[in-house]
């Protein structure tokens, strides 16, 4: 009987972890609410996030969406060199949980906010990186929100 080395065993396992890891995708995928993402909807997204940003206090915007196959990327950011780039575990875990996620990273306070489709299914996020300054937090988490508001406003017409 021939003996499997480390370098196939490694192989396999990396086959298998694909393998499953893409059939939870795709069941995600099915639980989450879909929206229409069409071309100039995602335009208009970003240019609402670039006017959010341009008048200040804005550190990033970033909108994230999960795609048939359960692949959760942004779509539209204030970084333009990170859309496509696949969503971060808080943004993630936004639109599972259907929850706001807040973290505090020094001066900057990122609020993840779930957006809902017109059947009021979690279908997208938006993450919002402010500036805290010496704002309350709770005031810049609401300011967040609204920010998140009408990017959802824009993706459900």
């Amino acid at each position: 009987m021939k003996r499997i080395g480390r370098r196939s065993v490694l192989i396999i396992v990396a086959i298998l972890g694909v393998a499953w890891i893409s059939s939870a995708a795709t069941a995600l995928a099915a639980e989450l609410g879909v929206m229409d993402l069409s071309k100039e909807k995602v335009a208009e997204v970003q240019q609402v996030i670039q006017k959010e940003k341009e008048r200040g206090g804005v550190d990033e915007i970033s909108v994230y969406a999960t795609d048939k196959e359960g692949n959760t990327t942004r779509i539209a950011s204030t970084n333009l060199s990170i859309v496509g780039k696949p969503a971060d575990p808080e943004d993630i875990d936004a639109i599972i949980d259907d929850k706001v996620v807040t973290i505090s990273e020094g001066k900057i306070l990122d609020v993840t906010v779930p957006i809902h489709n017109a059947k009021g299914e979690p279908a997208a996020v938006a993450g919002v990186k402010l500036e805290i300054g010496g704002r309350d937090k709770e005031a810049v988490g609401k300011e967040a929100e609204e920010v998140a508001k009408k990017i959802g406003a824009i993706l459900n017409k």
